[in-house]
Order: structure tokens, then sequence, then C-alpha cells
């Protein structure tokens, strides 16, 4: 498991902290693998979970975190199956489903996989 805290600010200086817990890069890139390299994905047994440590101004306080290949992989010139980046979701807590849309934070790039 991997765990990371992450201090999110915005334009206007409001910041709050989260904590962000996943699996190993080694079980994100078979899971990877194992599902594609297009779509939103969660791992099949456990995804991670992110949960915030003060509230800030964000309104949900926990929730699953999803995947993607990161779109920087792409302007780079990398082939299909050469991902070097993947994109993570914070979803709010009790979401039954996840689409490219639903996510409330994207943390752009925040695993490299090389």
């Amino acid at each position: 498991m991997f765990g990371e805290t992450v201090k999110i600010k915005d334009s206007a200086d409001n910041s709050f902290n989260i904590e962000i817990s996943t699996p190993t890069i080694i079980r994100l890139a078979f899971e990877l693998g194992r599902t594609g390299n297009f779509k939103t994905w969660r791992p099949s047994v456990w995804g991670g979970d992110w949960k915030a440590l003060d509230q800030g101004f964000i309104k949900n306080t926990s929730g699953e975190v999803w995947y993607r290949r990161s779109e920087s992989d792409f302007k780079t010139g990398f082939e299909e199956l050469d991902v070097r980046h993947l994109d993570i979701f914070l979803y709010k807590a009790g979401e039954k489903t996840a689409g490219e849309n639903d996510w409330g934070i994207a943390l752009r790039s925040f695993f490299a996989l090389n």
C-alpha cells in the first residue's frame, strides 16, 4: 500500500490536506494491463481510498480512488502498451458507479510507472 499526504490549494489560496492510500505501483501496473489503457478503472480487490485530514473548503471528506492512463503519455508519442503515468480521481464515499465525469478532484500524472 502506498500512502501519501497531499496539500491541495486553489487560486484564492484556500487549501486542505488529504491522505491518499493506494495499492503498490506493481499492483497498479498489473491491474492496468488487465483492464486496458484508456478508461477510468479501479482494481478489483482494493483500489485505494482518500480522506480529508482537515475540512478546509472541501465538501466531501472521504471516498475511493480511481485511475486512468495520463493524457501526457499520448502527447509524447508513446505506444499503447508503453504506459508511463497514471492520473488519479478522488470520488466521494458511497458512489456506486463511476464514469469519466463523476469524480470530484483529479490529480494528473500522480504515479510514474517507470
